[in-house]
């Protein structure tokens, strides 16, 4: 049985179906709604998409197939797919399930929008990651010993401190030696 046949069982208003997935019982839709209401069932509710589905989000949950089992064996009815529980009454009044609906299905597009701007900055932390750690290695190759006059210069400096003049022949000095260094390393 594909999504879509499972989506179009799960509409129903007088049964709850569960789709056997292995050891588990899969619900969505409106027997995943009617699940929770009715039976009293914490099922977490997660978003899937399916290409079948246009990749559109639906709503899904699951338990043990032994739990349901335990709990509504005699209620129970064993179908090819999974089980199914029939209700007492038929829903008729909709307008509690489908704020239920919006509700959830806000919620994970929520979700989903955060991990995805979350996923893209853990990218470019790793890229930065990547880049500083570039950074290090390249700067450990290339250390400038100051002298303790250039190092007081530079933990004393604050604007317009200094005039201009001797600023740049600071800065001029501090190249000098950059390149100076630069080429003692290459030799």
């Amino acid at each position: 049985m594909d999504i879509i046949d499972k989506l179009e069982k799960s509409n129903s208003r007088t049964s709850i179906y569960f789709f056997k997935q292995g050891i588990f019982a899969q619900l969505y839709g409106m027997s995943l709604y009617l699940a929770r209401i009715e039976l009293n069932l914490l099922v977490k509710v997660c978003g899937v998409r399916h290409k079948k589905s246009g990749g559109d989000l639906i709503l899904r949950g699951g338990l043990p197939v032994s739990t349901l089992e335990k709990h509504f064996g005699r209620r129970l009815i064993h179908h090819e797919y999974g089980y199914e529980i029939k209700l007492t009454h038929e829903i008729e009044d909709l307008t509690d399930y489908n704020s239920w609906y919006l509700k959830q299905k806000n919620y994970l597009l929520k979700k989903e929008e955060i991990e995805r701007k979350n996923e893209t900055e853990l990218v470019e932390a790793e890229k930065n990651l990547e880049v500083s750690a570039l950074s290090r290695k390249l700067a450990a190759s290339r250390q400038l010993t100051l002298s303790e006059q250039e190092y007081y210069f530079l933990m004393n400096w604050r604007q317009d401190k200094y005039p201009s003049s001797i600023e740049s022949g600071f800065i001029r000095g501090l190249k000098e030696k950059i390149l100076s260094q630069g080429r003692s390393r290459l030799r």
